[in-house]
């Protein structure tokens, strides 16, 4: 913890950690709204980890892709339904400045710590956690969301008196977030996941080492390679093509038969992933021309979540800006990716 900034730091920190800490303190349901992806669903698992340790009547709330992307209207429908007092977003939010109003119009205390591009103007939340606000002084801003909500955990665990023991636990899933959403590996950043590795090869928690057994890696020394191409695409695979719940549940999974359990389901999810990427790519090839300046593909066949994977293979495949769209009643929905000239 000695290679990390402090914490508060970052604006608005001790303003969550304050309202959090007031919501624990008078038993409030609060939940912790996080994102489908494997950044989102370890940042997710840090803050709810840190709060049960605290004591608080917490529990999770993370959409599917179909459900869409931040505080949607399912979002908004648990919420009012389960009569939280405190919503804790994590690596979403910042954009959500509508459903906040309402949240906080019924008396919702709303909390956003997010790492994503800012709009102009912040949302009406209690508190804004955003290293890349613009008014930021932090001396690192390029944190991912589960490194913010490592921030934030290690804010609450430290006015509460927690040993250092528990935070360092925690820098497993920081450094998966941080390898998982690509961000660069310096600074704060290369802290997070030099010692994440370090205590995913040595001390993992159940969960990683059941499913390093599956993939052939267990009780071999794990890196940042080993942990992204070995072990993050199934946690991947969950929120592309089924729930990010079974990757969340993965990672907290306390039993050996239920991480076996999970492991198996995960493992047959990315299969699946693998073999339609595979096809979608084959498929759409089939079709390219070498007078295409960019390649267009929409298909009610090819579902959002491998959208980005396969645009991906086909500009390394053709060289040129891909789109592939998934058709759906009334909108299509996908992903792009260029090439360096565009």
């Amino acid at each position: 913890t000695e290679h990390l900034y402090d914490p508060l730091l970052m604006k608005d920190l001790d303003k969550a950690r304050d309202i959090i800490q007031k919501h624990i303190a008078k038993k409030s349901r609060i939940v912790v709204h996080g994102d489908y992806d494997v950044d989102g669903v370890t940042a997710t698992r840090i803050l709810v980890s840190t709060l049960e340790k605290l004591g608080a009547d917490v529990d999770a709330i993370l959409p599917t892709r179909d459900e869409g992307y931040g505080l949607n209207a399912s979002s908004v429908e648990k919420i009012l339904k389960n009569e939280y007092q405190l919503v804790v977003t994590v690596d979403c939010g910042i954009r959500d400045a509508e459903v906040i109003d309402i949240l906080m119009k019924k008396g919702i205390d709303v909390v956003v710590t997010d790492h994503h591009e800012v709009p102009d103007q912040l949302p009406n939340a209690c508190a804004v956690v955003n290293p890349s606000r613009h008014d930021e002084t932090y001396p690192f801003p390029r944190l991912c969301g589960a490194g913010v909500s490592y921030k934030l955990s290690q804010a609450l665990l430290r006015a509460s008196g927690e040993d250092i023991v528990f935070e360092k636990r925690l820098i497993d899933l920081a450094a998966l977030g941080t390898l998982a959403d690509m961000m660069p590996l310096v600074d704060e950043n290369r802290a997070f996941v030099k010692f994440g590795v370090l205590l995913t090869s040595q001390m993992p928690r159940l969960g990683i080492k059941v499913l390093a057994r599956a993939v052939g890696v267990e009780g071999k020394e794990m890196n940042a390679e080993t942990l992204g191409f070995k072990i993050i695409p199934y946690l991947n695979a969950a929120g592309r093509l089924d729930t990010p719940e079974h990757a969340y549940q993965l990672l907290s999974a306390e039993s050996e038969a239920e991480a076996r359990s999970i492991v198996s389901h995960l493992m047959t999810v990315n299969n699946r992933r693998r073999s339609l990427t595979q096809e979608a790519c084959e498929e759409i090839s089939q079709s390219v021309s070498h007078d295409d300046a960019i390649i267009f593909h929409a298909s009610e066949k090819w579902p959002r979540g491998i959208a980005g994977l396969v645009a991906n293979r086909l500009v390394e495949q053709h060289g040129k800006p891909a789109l592939v769209m998934e058709i759906l009643d009334d909108k299509c929905v996908g992903s792009a990716r260029s090439i360096p000239s565009v």
